[in-house]
């Protein structure tokens, strides 16, 4: 099957890459808007897509590129929502043109708290599920789609600003470690090795695919028991201090499974918080 993987200079798409690269049972186009030397770069917001791949037989999309904010506050509709939504359309257009057999969408819980009613609290997780109903889009036209909504993921080449990167930073330099309000919120992280595995399941699957599915691991952590699992693994000798600043979400508790997934196409994670932790501080220390 020829594949088009999107976004492959992000944190999934480089993780992604490195195992396909090692698939010898497709043929691979891998694509972005920025600079790479072994990929198709495509204009901003994927407007060449179609020129540029104007001779090649595309069967499947994996769409992982996207417009991410470096904070989630005071997001704008014209820097967030509109160019995610136009590369969706993009590719949309694209996926009709070529009659593409399957369409993988990498969507997110986002700011929804409560995810059943999408009540939505900011532009990005907006466009995320704007995604998620073009997708639907698709599916009226016979090509089978599948969202993946990715909890909190974590691992190689992730964001340095996120919570859990910058308590693995402080604990490895010996630095106090602030945990917001209580330390009883709870985030549902999960390993980038299980959604590179969730995402090739979903690519080689022959069962039909349809609609959202939840890729999560199997338990929450709440932020102190973060703290300390990364101190432990990191045998640090940096203080956790709780409550130095107010936590608005401090009693969020998400609940998740990934039934839907595990049924369907065989998906289940395979780390848990400390063995996915252990693995990702081995490769940090090796590439700080």
């Amino acid at each position: 099957m020829n594949i088009l993987v999107t976004g492959i200079n992000g944190f999934i798409g480089k993780n992604l890459k490195i195992k396909l690269q090692n698939d010898m049972k497709n043929k691979y186009i891998f694509a972005t808007t920025s600079d790479c030397l072994d990929c198709i770069k495509f204009e901003k917001n994927y407007y060449d897509i179609d020129k540029k791949l104007k001779n090649e037989n595309i069967e499947c999309i994996v769409h992982l590129a996207s417009v991410i904010p470096f904070s989630f506050q005071n997001l704008e509709f014209n820097d967030i929502f509109l160019p995610n939504a136009i590369m969706m359309d993009n590719l949309y257009k694209f996926s009709l043109n070529k009659n593409i057999k399957k369409f993988i969408y990498i969507s997110s819980f986002g700011s929804m708290e409560d995810y059943n009613n999408y009540k939505m609290k900011d532009y990005y997780t907006l466009s995320k599920i704007h995604g998620e109903h073009v997708c639907a889009m698709l599916e009226s036209r016979g090509i089978e789609t599948a969202s993946l909504r990715i909890s909190s993921p974590y691992g190689q080449y992730s964001n340095p600003k996120s919570v859990l990167n910058i308590f693995v930073k402080n604990a490895l330099m010996g630095l106090d470690i602030n945990v917001y309000g209580s330390g009883k919120r709870e985030q549902n992280f999960i390993y980038v090795d299980d959604v590179i595995k969730a995402i090739e399941l979903f690519i080689n699957t022959n069962n039909k695919i349809n609609g959202i599915y939840s890729i999560v691991s199997d338990n929450n952590t709440s932020m102190i028991n973060l703290a300390k699992i990364i101190k432990e693994i990191c045998k640090s000798e940096s203080k956790i201090n709780v409550g130095t600043y107010i936590d608005a979400q401090e009693n969020f508790k998400p609940i998740y499974d990934y039934n839907r997934a595990y049924n369907e196409i065989g998906f289940k994670p395979q780390y848990d918080i400390y063995t996915g932790l252990k693995k990702y501080i081995e490769w940090y220390v090796k590439n700080r």
